[in-house]
């Protein structure tokens, strides 16, 4: 993904017309611009023991997979990790330690050129929103789940 945006930005940077042209960037989250699951990073912070870690990862797994929904699993999720507000604040700062080397870089020439940048996630409102002002993407641009 880098090398293809990489180029792609050497091609507005080099074409007229491409540089006329208005392009909308849209960015998973997890695991693209943040180089670890939301959900790893929430389990860590409640130092959830490794069978907790494993139970959450078989959660997302069946998610991604279809075998069940998302809201199903957010729900299972809940109930696993026993969310309290201190793990969402810390898990929204830890967060941003996890940034993608080369993505701000990347995202900051995107909007240098007039480009809008979206970030989406199947992760919660509360990391991505932590995200996306390290990042300086308007928060109306970023959108996760609330619970």
């Amino acid at each position: 993904m880098k090398r293809f945006l990489f180029l792609f930005l050497m091609l507005l940077s080099c074409d007229q017309d491409a540089q006329k042209q208005h392009y909308t960037f849209i960015f998973d989250m997890d695991e693209t611009v943040v180089n670890k699951s939301s959900a790893d990073i929430l389990s860590d912070c409640q130092r959830s023991e490794n069978h907790v870690k494993t139970h959450v990862q078989n959660i997302i797994n069946s998610a991604l997979a279809g075998k069940i929904d998302w809201r199903e699993s957010y729900n299972k999720l809940a109930k696993v990790l026993k969310i309290k507000r201190s793990d969402l604040e810390c898990s929204a700062k830890d967060i941003q330690n996890f940034i993608t080397d080369g993505i701000e870089g990347m995202i900051s020439e995107i909007k240098k050129k007039k480009h809008d940048v979206f970030i989406i996630t199947g992760g919660l409102q509360y990391n991505v929103d932590s995200v996306c002002e390290k990042l300086r993407v308007k928060k109306d641009n970023c959108f996760g789940n609330r619970l």
